[in-house]
């Protein structure tokens, strides 16, 4: 007997050993390095999971799973710890209420200005959890948000676990979960922002990443194409390990062979949540290999082979001559790309980050209902390692008539016109268009106005019907304007039904940007082409 188990040690040891010599390792993966635990100010005896650090590397968000002081009991809720001036991290804290209620919760990302976090879950106007899928929260004075639905087109998980993480520009997540096209399991997908609350169809990112087993816990750097994930299908040193691939193109399924990140980091027990600051420098992540508890969060210097390209981080404060702050929409892209990033400004203090890409040009336009747009340049070409940059901009005050808010700029620029009868009744109703603000679908005080005595002449006129033209300004990308002119459109059909209007009276069609009412070199000609117009017929 104990020969026999003698020879079964020596076969599992050889296809170990045999597994462990076809590693695709990365270059110069052995380098003194050590993975060095966060200290019991982040980690405890319950198990520490998913964490995401913030771009400048000074808040890690993660969750603690059954922790006494869980608002869900024994689940899991999300936690942050706070980088400290004098060189340590401040004891965690529960993020409370509603980010955290009687469910699991997590996050898988946030803006790299820390007025948007990225959380697993659905939640109802209470905050309680409502089904699965991904919600988006953005800070308020008094504290976050409750999370607002993403809604990912023909979004199916076939398994109870999924990973997912968040693009730095906000504009892709790439999650693991497991579908019926899935090369193994758990395989990694794609999806892109169609507009803010609005995601593509997952795309399944090809065989080179995904193997017959499990892939997990995403994360893209900051440079927006080195990738790192979890596997337990590619050859590694144990349970699930962590690998290193980079996109090779624009498609998101051209990717490099993914290579083994060595055994400092990986060992034969579990690693996985890997996530870097946009300095490249060091790597947190989830390992069980000297753990307080089940699984804590260590960090590691990162070797220059599993390192990102670099990148700035532009800092900064946006405010009005006076000195107050501003809360600004920041829209930025690489010239000559399509391809547009977002952010926001903190509405209390101004206060805003981006990561650019060191090498490119770059241009940012702040925007707002309460601002004149402005457009500005970066030149980032003569950085070729991670810089960290302060650019502070002073805009101006948009005048009370500012077309952007549909204002009488706006109304005296169209053509509506009505005929009121002795009862206060509408007799003769004139076509006009309604107004949306910028990358926005819901009506405003002034559309509702315009639309309660469109409603009303029809209401009385039961042979009319009305057609209506949804379309947008330029800005973006001709898809995502394609769908935010159809939501308009949409917007202004149901409100007209409730108000009683039959749908079989109502057509709709949207345009996007294709037919602008007046140029888009201006922002007076933009806030026009962003419109719904009406027309009526027998």
């Amino acid at each position: 007997m104990k020969k026999i188990f003698s020879l079964l040690l020596l076969v599992f040891a050889f296809i170990v050993t045999n597994a462990q010599n076809n590693i695709n390792l990365i270059e110069n993966s052995k380098n003194g390095y050590k993975k060095e635990s966060l200290g019991d100010s982040v980690n405890s005896t319950d198990g520490e999971l998913l964490p995401v650090i913030s771009a400048d590397g000074k808040t890690l968000i993660f969750c603690i799973n059954g922790h006494p002081e869980n608002v869900g009991g024994y689940g899991e809720d999300i936690w942050a710890s706070k980088w400290n001036a004098k060189g340590y991290w401040q004891k965690a804290k529960n993020l409370g209420k509603p980010l955290n209620n009687d469910s699991n919760n997590s996050v898988f990302g946030f803006s790299p200005d820390g007025n948007s976090i990225f959380v697993m879950g659905e939640y109802n106007d209470d905050g309680s959890h409502k089904a699965g899928g991904v919600s988006v929260s953005t800070a308020t004075a008094n504290g976050w948000s409750v999370p607002q639905r993403l809604e990912i087109e023909d979004y199916y998980n076939d398994s109870h676990f999924a990973n997912y993480c968040l693009s730095p520009a906000q504009n892709v997540i790439i999650m693991a979960v497991q579908r019926k096209e899935s090369t193994g399991l758990s395989d990694l997908w794609v999806s892109f922002r169609e507009t803010e609350f609005k995601w593509s169809k997952p795309l399944n990112m090809g065989a080179v990443l995904n193997s017959t087993q499990h892939e997990a816990s995403p994360f893209l750097a900051a440079d927006n194409k080195t990738l790192y994930f979890a596997s337990n299908g590619h050859p590694g040193y144990g349970s699930f390990d962590l690998f290193v691939s980079k996109r090779l193109d624009d498609t998101w399924t051209n990717w490099s062979v993914p290579q083994n990140l060595g055994s400092e980091i990986n060992t034969t027990k579990l690693e996985a949540f890997y996530t870097i600051p946009a300095s490249g420098e060091y790597a947190y992540l989830v390992s069980e290999d000297n753990s307080i508890g089940g699984t804590d969060i260590f960090k590691i210097k990162l070797p220059q082979s599993a390192k990102p390209d670099p990148v700035i981080l532009v800092y900064g404060k946006v405010s009005y001559t006076d000195g107050t702050p501003i809360d600004a929409d920041i829209i930025y892209k690489e010239e000559g790309s399509t391809q547009e990033g977002i952010a926001k400004s903190n509405s209390s203090t101004g206060e805003y980050k981006i990561v650019l890409l060191s090498g490119k040009k770059y241009q940012i336009t702040f925007t707002g209902a309460t601002i004149v747009e402005k457009t500005e340049k970066i030149d980032a070409t003569a950085y070729k390692e991670y810089t960290e940059i302060e650019k502070n901009y002073i805009l101006a005050k948009k005048k009370v008539s500012s077309v952007a808010d549909n204002s009488s700029e706006i109304t005296s620029n169209t053509n509506s016109s009505t005929e009121t009868n002795a009862s206060g009744g509408i007799d003769n109703y004139k076509p006009t268009a309604v107004y949306f603000d910028y990358k926005l679908a819901e009506l405003t005080t002034k559309a509702k106005a315009e639309l309660d005595k469109l409603s009303d002449f029809l209401l009385k006129n039961a042979t009319k019907k009305v057609s209506l033209f949804g379309h947008t300004d330029s800005k973006g990308e001709n898809e995502a304007n394609i769908t935010l002119s159809n939501e308009r459109t949409q917007a202004v059909k149901s409100y007209l039904e409730a108000k009683g209007i039959g749908a079989n009276r109502i057509s709709i069609q949207s345009f996007g940007e294709e037919k602008p009412a007046k140029s888009n070199d201006s922002d007076k000609g933009r806030a026009l082409n962003r419109r719904v117009e009406i027309n009526l017929a027998e």
